[in-house]
């Protein structure tokens, strides 16, 4: 066979689980747990890869290869990885039964001409070194390619960001500025033609991809105890959420519960959850401060409340009006210092699944320094499966309480 025959153009793709030896050798985990835990994770890869074309699990992760014009499906995939890791870590943080590590992977994915060897799993290349560092080289839970495959995706610019790191590559080549491949010695290599037009943007080129996910922060053990995260003030905040986004994720047939001083900012979205309450059925409960507590406040405080509380008032009490099942509105007795939201929400792989979506509350901070407002993201950890549960300890549900119909706003 025609030796440029043997080489093609091959998409590779490794998912590795962070940690995985540490956690298997633990005392603080059963290694059945940690071992459940690594089969689900095989699980999830398989289940999102459908279109590849090699599978071989490495022990705590896998090497997926896709064949030439796979590179959007490479990365459509594991962005769906991740969302499924995010879904396992999410849909039980706390298991009251047995303690399961909170787990986390890294990507790596590169493109290019690679040799099949032995069986057809097997592959050969620079391509498929760069794939593995790229992996062992990416932030936890996130996608690392490099400049082949961002081209060859046809994904919007807009979908990258440069990382801007120098990486750790151990040997492996990268491509300089002349378009010429530099081995671990420093001598050049000619690059194939067809990638000479692209050539003065891949310096040393390699791209987050900026895939979904529930939480953009990244932390270890971020779903430990309920606390999902800390936002120091707005910006930070709406970059995971924003009411529309809320209203959005808000499970069918769910409930959102919203206190706060005026909720001025709630009624901007009016239409939009009107269309949400057609589409899913959401109920809305919005309780307000009384204006006249509004004075153990400072000036500036007190005289925002003033000149947000009549408008908010009035549309609260339009839209209780106007469809009094779905929307309800109090103005409590007494003044709200800090405001939180409560709702039942659903990731986007859940949206079709059938069952209850995940309790999580916002808790703002009105002592942020300066002006900024801060805000702290809980999501419930009981085992509701637990009879004997004592729901005082889970801050999300005594929120939840407050929603029932005896005791509705009150």
């Amino acid at each position: 066979m025609d030796e440029a025959k043997k080489w093609k153009e091959w998409v590779i793709m490794f998912v590795d689980m962070v940690d995985s030896t540490k956690m298997k050798y633990s005392p603080e985990y059963d290694s059945s747990t940690v071992h459940d835990l690594i089969k689900e994770l095989y699980d999830i890869i398989e289940n999102n890869t459908p279109a590849r074309k090699h599978f071989k699990f490495t022990g705590d992760g896998a090497m997926i290869t896709y064949s030439e014009g796979g590179a959007k499906k490479a990365i459509e995939a594991a962005e769906s990885i991740i969302e499924g890791v995010d879904m396992l870590n999410f849909k039980d943080p706390l298991n009251l039964k047995e303690k399961r590590p909170i787990i986390h992977i890294r990507i790596g994915i590169a493109t290019g001409k690679c040799e099949k060897i032995g069986n057809d799993n097997d592959l050969i290349g620079k391509k498929v070194d760069l794939a593995a560092r790229l992996c062992a080289e990416a932030d936890i839970d996130t996608i690392l390619v490099d400049y082949d495959t961002k081209f060859f995706s046809k994904i919007p610019e807009s979908k990258f960001i440069r990382c801007k790191r120098r990486l750790m590559l151990k040997g492996v080549e990268s491509p300089d500025k002349d378009g010429e491949y530099q081995d671990k010695d420093g001598k050049s290599q000619d690059r194939d033609t067809e990638y000479q037009d692209r050539d003065a943007e891949t310096q040393d080129n390699f791209y987050f991809y900026k895939n979904k996910r529930f939480l953009q922060a990244v932390n270890y053990d971020h779903y430990s105890r309920g606390l999902l995260s800390l936002y120091p003030d707005r910006d930070s905040l709406f970059r995971d959420f924003t009411q529309k986004r809320i209203i959005r994720m808000a499970a069918k047939d769910s409930t959102i519960l919203v206190a706060g001083r005026t909720l001025i900012s709630w009624t901007k979205f009016a239409d939009y959850m009107k269309y949400f309450v057609k589409k899913n059925n959401i109920e809305f409960n919005f309780l307000i401060s009384n204006k006249d507590e509004a004075h153990y406040l400072d000036a500036q405080q007190e005289a925002d409340i003033n000149a947000h509380i009549h408008n908010a008032i009035s549309i609260f009490s339009q839209l209780e009006k106007e469809d009094a099942k779905h929307f309800h509105f109090r103005e409590t007795k007494h003044l709200i210092l800090d405001g939180l939201t409560c709702a039942e929400i659903k990731l986007r792989a859940e949206e079709d699944h059938p069952g209850k979506g995940k309790l999580i509350v916002l808790q703002d901070i009105n002592a942020a320094a300066g002006d900024s407002k801060a805000a702290l993201l809980f999501t419930c950890t009981c085992n509701t499966k637990d009879k004997n549960n004592d729901v005082n300890k889970c801050i999300v549900l005594v929120q939840r309480e407050l929603d029932k119909p005896d005791s509705r706003l009150r």
